[in-house]
């Protein structure tokens, strides 16, 4: 699916949500290059600057109880917040809660779960950060893709 048809607007339907949904993680696969199966993806949301007032509280008491568990929140060394997930299924099921935090620019890392590590959270905002800066370490062709959104438009993927 060409980036430019990627638009995550307003008002939407919940089917037209998990649509929307189901191609981006369909551009995250056809963007990495694995030579063996991917174990899983860890997905990082990091919406430009930070959430809006409480929105990161409406979004947690949003999210059904078993994958509120599961989502992850990363304070970044220079403000602003990260949420991360494990695997497809994870991802598929936040997105559209990502998508509602308030922010107009939102990006999305993708990065092969084989190659990282969720256990030290200062590293793990470290990593989060030099990816954003385009500096990060290169873990291999293609394992680490990034979407930038703004105002739900899909922008570019790196």
């Amino acid at each position: 699916m060409p980036e430019s048809t990627i638009c995550w607007g307003e008002g939407l339907a919940a089917k037209q949500e998990q649509a929307l949904a189901h191609a981006i993680l369909d551009l995250v696969r056809h963007s990495q290059v694995a030579e063996q199966p991917l174990l899983a993806n860890c997905y990082f949301f990091i919406p430009n600057p930070a959430p809006w007032g409480n929105a990161e509280a409406a979004m947690f008491a949003a999210l059904p109880a078993s994958l509120a568990q599961q989502v992850r929140s990363i304070q970044l060394p220079h403000g602003g917040k990260c949420y991360a997930v494990l695997g497809d299924v994870d991802c598929l099921a936040f997105m559209p809660h990502a998508f509602h935090l308030g922010p107009p620019e939102l990006t999305m890392l993708a990065v092969d779960g084989k190659l990282i590590s969720l256990e030290n959270e200062s590293e793990l905002a470290r990593f989060i950060t030099l990816q954003l800066a385009r500096r990060g370490p290169v873990l291999g062709p293609r394992a680490v893709v990034g979407l930038h959104f703004d105002s739900g438009d899909l922008l570019e993927v790196f």
